[in-house]
C-alpha cells in the first residue's frame, strides 16, 4: 500500500479527490479544509465529522467510568496520555486473543516495563499479553514520542505499576483471577470507536516498521495515538 500523499510517513487508506492519492486517516482528520482544499463532495468530508463525533459522544458516555480512571489517576496531560495507550493496546489484543481476568493484566503491564528500558523482550508463554505489550514499549514510535521533558522512563513505569494496582483491585472482593471486570470498564469506551478513522491505530505496523537491524520507523513523525474529545 502507497504511503499517505500528505504526510509521506503513514500508509495512505483513503483516496483523497482534492490531492489526487492516498491519504491516511490522521492527515484527512487533521488537515481537511485547513490546508488541504477538500471538494464540497468529498465522502469523508460530509460523513465523517457527523460519525466520529457521535462515535466519540458514545465513547465518553458508555465509557464515563473508564475515563473518570484515567482522569482521577494520572494528572498530566503526559501520563493520562500514557495510560490512555497502554490500555487501548490492552483492548486491541484482547479483542482478537480473548478476555483476560483483572490479575492477568495487573501482570502483564508488570512484566512489560522491561520494554520501557528497550530490554529485549523474553518471550512470557503463561502470559503473552506481556510479551505484546513489552515489544509495543520497547518499538514502538507512540511510546517514544511521549518520552519527553520530565516523563522519563521511570515516569512511564509508575503509571505502568499504577494501572497494575487499579487493574488488581478493580474487581473489590472478587477473584482478581476470575474477575474480568477491569477489562470491561476499558471496552465500555473503545467498543464504540474506529480503531482506524478515530484513533489512527494499528499496533501490528508500529511493530512491522521495526526492522530486524532495530532501524527507526518509518511513521516516526506524527505517530501519535489521536485521543477523541481531549
Amino acid at each position: 500500500m502507497a504511503k499517505c500523499i500528505h504526510c509521506g510517513q503513514k500508509k495512505g487508506k483513503r483516496l483523497c479527490p482534492a490531492l489526487e492519492g492516498f491519504i491516511c486517516a490522521q492527515c484527512c482528520a487533521t488537515h481537511r479544509l485547513q490546508d488541504i482544499q477538500c471538494p464540497a463532495d468529498c465522502t469523508y468530508l460530509q460523513s465523517e465529522f457527523y460519525q466520529q463525533g457521535r462515535r466519540n459522544q458514545k465513547a465518553r458516555s458508555r465509557g464515563k467510568m473508564f475515563i473518570e480512571i484515567v482522569e482521577n489517576n494520572f494528572h498530566s496531560e503526559a501520563a493520562r496520555g500514557f495510560a490512555f495507550m497502554v490500555q487501548a493496546d490492552i483492548y486491541w489484543w484482547c479483542s482478537g486473543q480473548g478476555k483476560l481476568p483483572n490479575l492477568a493484566i495487573a501482570e502483564a503491564m508488570e512484566s512489560a516495563c522491561s520494554g520501557l528500558a528497550k530490554i529485549p523482550v523474553v518471550q512470557d508463554s503463561d502470559n503473552p499479553l506481556a510479551d505484546f505489550l513489552g515489544k509495543l514499549l520497547s518499538t514502538s514510535s507512540r511510546y517514544e514520542a511521549l518520552s519527553t521533558g520530565d516523563f522519563k522512563e521511570d515516569s512511564q513505569r509508575k503509571v505502568l505499576e499504577n494501572l497494575a494496582a487499579i487493574a488488581r483491585k478493580h474487581g473489590g472482593n472478587e477473584d482478581p483471577g476470575k474477575c474480568s471486570s477491569f477489562l470491561e470498564v476499558t471496552s465500555s469506551y473503545f467498543d464504540q470507536l474506529d480503531f482506524e478513522a478515530d484513533l489512527d491505530y494499528s499496533p501490528l505496523e508500529e511493530l512491522s516498521n521495526k526492522n530486524e537491524a532495530g532501524a527507526e520507523k518509518e511513521d516516526e513523525q506524527g505517530s501519535g495515538l489521536i485521543i477523541p474529545g481531549q
